[in-house]
């Protein structure tokens, strides 16, 4: 948990520094280096997490969802209050907790799209379908991102022929392998942080 509190104060000094040398300052351009720099010390691939920034909130920190996730990578404050952040509004700490999140997804799933879906539409929808939810918002979720980051896009319901207004719950698309070897052990930050409850 020290790691991760000096991970934000470190990126906090740096980007209340560039906010204070420009009014109104491209967005991405001021978080993209946060976002790539927390990455690699998560050991997610950079471009998978700038393209789920890019989804989630297209670059801009202050956007508020219907639903009130909040931020950068769009959190719940249910999530935020599992992990103890200090302030969800904060970009750096959103995007610290945020891919910090994801890490934990990719451990658990052991590959990205689930990684994904669960990060969209929670743990509990893709254990019960066993795979990626039938939702449309989460499989367009899943696909753009993986279009962004890898270029490797699931198949469309056109290219499979099917009405997407009648998807089935076995037509769980291939999902690509995530390396095991870089999984998040979270026991060693923090042992609660091992389950995410309510989602």
């Amino acid at each position: 948990m020290r790691r991760f509190l000096g991970l934000c104060a470190l990126f906090s000094i740096s980007v209340t520094s560039a906010f204070a040398k420009s009014a109104a300052p491209d967005q991405r351009a001021v978080f993209e280096p946060v976002v790539r720099a927390v990455a690699q010390s998560l050991q997610i691939d950079p471009d998978m997490a700038t393209a789920i920034v890019t989804q989630e909130s297209a670059w801009r920190p202050t956007v508020v969802s219907p639903k009130g996730a909040r931020g950068l990578m769009q959190l719940m404050p249910s999530l935020a209050a599992h992990y103890q952040m200090q302030n969800i509004n904060d970009p750096v700490e959103n995007i610290i907790v945020g891919l910090y999140h994801f890490k934990y997804l990719m451990g658990r799933y052991k590959n990205y799209e689930l990684a994904l879906a669960a990060y969209n539409s929670g743990e509990s929808a893709v254990d019960r379908y066993g795979g990626i939810p039938p939702y449309r918002e989460t499989m367009n979720y899943v696909r753009s991102i993986m279009t962004k980051a890898v270029g490797s896009a699931l198949p469309t319901d056109a290219q499979n022929g099917e009405d997407s207004n009648n998807l089935q719950t076995n037509d769980v698309p291939v999902v690509t392998p995530y390396n095991a070897d870089t999984a998040l052990d979270l026991s060693s930050i923090n042992r609660s942080d091992t389950h995410v409850a309510g989602l």
